[in-house]
């Protein structure tokens, strides 16, 4: 990551400097993860049915991924403001950025949206979903193994992040699907274990 930063992320975001379209492109997805989390929020309001009908270990399932999205989308929040790192272009209310002002860098704790570029929050959750899923879906990895490198070259093709921004992003998002399909087990162990001490 730090070779991405020190030598790859301003040459390519030059090269990858792009028109119009792109930028109107850049700022639709920016939305996307705020819209994805009502999404996920809904569903585990409606998850309730899986249970009702029978359907148990779906339910479970399902919930975990969920779970994942919710703890990357937090933990994402809270690493873009201690970073505080300006974005390849502006994008959004005139934000300064590499490309339009020449501001380059991270500036901790600044807060706001204009500094909140690392970690890439759309690689984050991405990583999330994509970890979980894998780990509790086999049949869908042919599909999940595509999301990946896609999610990765459009949000460094359209120059909406710095490549070291998605590798954060992948770093992070990867750690918080693991986390989440791993903390089950031990509290299943530990529940049983205080079972079968009690009989």
């Amino acid at each position: 990551m730090w070779i991405a930063y020190s030598w790859v992320d301003r040459p390519l975001a030059q090269a990858l400097h792009s028109d119009v379209a792109a930028g109107a492109i850049r700022a639709a997805l920016g939305y996307i993860p705020d819209l994805l989390i009502v999404a996920a929020l809904v569903a585990m309001i409606g998850l309730p049915l899986f249970a009702w009908r029978g359907q148990r270990d779906q339910f479970w399932r399902i919930l975990l991924i969920l779970s994942a999205y919710v703890a990357a989308f937090l933990a994402k929040a809270s690493c873009k403001r201690i970073a505080g790192r300006t974005w390849p272009e502006t994008w959004n209310d005139d934000n300064p950025s590499l490309l339009r002002n020449g501001v380059y860098g991270f500036h901790p704790f600044h807060g706001g949206s204009a500094y909140g570029s690392f970690p890439s929050g759309h690689m984050t959750v991405t990583m999330a979903v994509i970890v979980a899923g894998w780990a509790l879906f086999p049949r869908l990895r042919s599909c999940l193994a595509v999301a990946a490198p896609t999610m990765a070259l459009l949000l460094v093709g359209l120059n909406f992040h710095f490549l070291s921004d998605v590798i954060a992003g992948a770093w992070l998002g990867t750690a918080c699907g693991a986390l989440t399909i791993a903390l089950p087990g031990p509290m299943e162990a530990r529940l049983a274990k205080k079972t079968g001490e009690a009989t």
